[in-house]
């Protein structure tokens, strides 16, 4: 299935920024808002607990950092954290996931679509990044929603879409909890 079909299905929009403007207009407000969050000092230090680990099994391990953007949709800029070890695939193709309102229902709407278009597109081979900082800075938000989706529905976050360039795909995973940790059960065992 399409994955902006996937994206209907749950009263979303994905929409591609494919031709040379909406796709400089979608790399402006990402870069804008990444250089925004860049500021805040509470961003940095979430940042430095998370990314660049080594020794720990808990975030984003120093081996899946890009060890530089090349080419395509920018993506989140861990240099503030940690060196790459290891280059991920480049992707050129940027896609705008938005909801028709901006309240808890639609929020919950995207993160709906997020997951299915996400499953949808791994179903046929693709990789993606989900890059959430244009519905984290309100200036940013308000570019995209005026020039990639003319004034049209609420952006909720960019995804970067495309076919993996490397003979090593699937890269290494990043570790995961335990299921145990992240999930209670609503019935327990008697």
């Amino acid at each position: 299935m399409p994955l902006r079909e996937v994206a209907r299905l749950e009263d979303c929009t994905l929409t591609f920024a494919s031709d040379g403007r909406t796709r400089r207009e979608l790399e402006l407000a990402i870069e804008h808002a990444g250089s925004e969050e860049r500021q805040r000092p509470e961003y940095r230090q979430e940042l430095a607990a998370w990314v660049g680990r080594h020794a720990t099994a808990e975030g984003v391990p120093a081996r899946s950092i890009p060890a530089e953007h090349l080419r395509g949709m920018p993506e989140r800029d861990f240099a503030l954290v940690a060196e790459g070890e290891l280059p991920v695939p480049i992707l050129d193709d940027g896609a705008v996931l938005a909801t028709r309102g901006d309240s808890y229902e639609s929020w919950l709407a995207a993160g709906e679509a997020l997951s299915a278009v996400l499953l949808s597109a791994t179903e046929e081979g693709l990789v993606t990044c989900p890059l959430s900082q244009i519905g984290e800075v309100a200036e940013s938000r308000n570019q995209v929603r005026e020039q990639v989706l003319g004034g049209n529905g609420f952006p909720q976050l960019a995804i970067r879409i495309g076919w993996p360039v490397t003979h090593e795909f699937p890269g290494p995973l990043t570790p995961r909890r335990a299921l145990s940790e992240v999930v209670e059960p609503l019935f327990p065992p008697e």
